[in-house]
């Protein structure tokens, strides 16, 4: 729900879990009044979509303590993503 403060992490090169889509799903989410923190990693190819869990874990961890602390989401609403969302209805391919 929208009270619910999220953390996304999402490198701009993962080929897993795409980042026009994330960045569709963060849009979404800050429109409909939710407190999302969105750190976008730029990193080459061959950290892979597993390594983007090791890069960022620490950040996880000191988030999710902040969290039980009650210190405020930083939330992201608001600043453009480094990688447009994606088309949320995309066109048929023609024949």
């Amino acid at each position: 729900g929208a009270g619910v403060p999220l953390f996304i992490a999402q490198s701009t090169a993962d080929q897993v879990v795409l980042p026009n889509t994330t960045s569709l799903f963060v849009e979404r989410s800050c429109d409909a009044g939710g407190s999302v923190r969105t750190d976008w990693v730029d990193y080459t190819d061959e950290l892979g979509h597993g390594g983007m869990a090791i890069l960022v874990g620490p950040d996880v961890v000191i988030w999710l303590a902040q969290m039980f602390d009650g210190v405020a989401n930083q939330s992201s609403c608001g600043v453009t993503p480094p990688v447009a969302p994606a088309d949320p209805v995309p066109t048929k391919p023609t024949s």
